[in-house]
């Protein structure tokens, strides 16, 4: 394992196997990185010596201080203290923000490591965009993405990093609502259904405004006038929900269903694993009541084996060709 003392980021997780040391060593690795250079060429400086040169260098500048704000010395220097003293405590919770955002990503790391490892740059990058945070719901959707960076560099862009620093916690909730009500079809990606009359998801957690926010932040595309499909007579569609497949079919005496969808962007796909979203078993029961309602019957798990390639919708089997 890496030696720890010599980078400037605490890592203190308790080894219980062997995975977990792998774990730990990749994530010492990664935020080591853009340090190493630096600290096996560093001259040691002790505090003392730290604090005699900053008095030295506050004395040199007192006196141009005074000049330019027409204060006294004495009032300068006092001022050059407050200053340093504010810096010091920033990057004090910057260290510890940091800290608490690494410390959290090891028990999302994969046991099996890639040989591919994480950019320096997209490190420092991340180190720059997370010192701020101090939330700690946002903390830990910060966490996933170094996690998910060190299972998988290149995973997440830097354009994502800086989406995700002007996330604000009540957007992250929203967000993580709106995944609770997200299904995937294998053509059409990731997509909400909405089962009320309404325009917003209110009693599942997600507003018309939250709506509309999320697709302004570019995470989803809501538009019921132009976003959705059709299916035709006697097709049949997968529909999966958190690894659960329902398989629907529209029954030979109705024409078509047109089923109007929420789709998730690419951004909004990036992103959707590290919401902790969680089945919300009362919307899964409610969009049952809904789709059965419109005309579109659900198939056994039985009766789905019986289906060959022709019956799957006409409008999926041209975009697979």
């Amino acid at each position: 394992m890496n030696d720890t003392d010599d980078i400037p980021i605490k890592i203190d997780m308790k080894l219980d196997s062997k995975d977990a040391a792998s774990t730990i060593d990749k994530l010492v690795t990664t935020i080591s990185a853009p340090f190493s250079r630096w600290s096996k060429n560093r001259e040691p400086i002790s505090m003392a010596k730290a604090e005699s040169q900053a008095t030295i260098i506050r004395a040199r500048a007192a006196k141009p201080l005074s000049d330019a704000l027409g204060i006294s010395e004495k009032d300068a220097a006092s001022l050059l203290m407050r200053t340093e003293q504010r810096e010091l405590y920033e990057k004090i919770r910057h260290q510890q923000n940091i800290e608490d955002i690494a410390n959290g990503a090891a028990p999302h790391i994969r046991s099996t490591q890639p040989e591919k490892i994480v950019e320096v740059e997209w490190t420092m990058e991340f180190f720059e965009q997370c010192k701020n945070v101090g939330n700690e719901h946002l903390q830990k959707l910060w966490s996933k993405i170094l996690a998910g960076e060190i299972s998988n560099p290149g995973k997440y862009s830097k354009r994502t990093l800086s989406f995700i620093r002007t996330l604000s916690q009540q957007e992250a909730l929203a967000f993580t609502n709106f995944c609770s009500l997200v299904w995937f079809e294998h053509y059409l990606g990731n997509f909400c259904l909405n089962p009320t009359d309404q325009p917003g998801l209110d009693e599942f957690g997600v507003s018309y405004n939250d709506l509309i926010e999320l697709d302004s932040m570019g995470l989803i595309r809501f538009d019921n006038d132009f976003t959705g499909f059709t299916l035709g007579s006697k097709e049949i569609i997968n529909f999966v929900y958190f690894n659960e497949t329902l398989t629907f079919k529209v029954p030979a005496n109705i024409k078509e269903i047109r089923i109007p969808i929420i789709l998730l962007t690419r951004l909004g796909r990036e992103l959707m694993e590290i919401t902790g979203a969680k089945i919300n078993q009362s919307y899964k029961e409610a969009l049952l009541i809904k789709l059965k309602k419109i005309g579109l019957n659900q198939i056994t798990d039985t009766a789905a084996k019986d289906l060959d390639y022709l019956d799957i919708p006409g409008f999926l089997r041209r975009q697979a060709d």
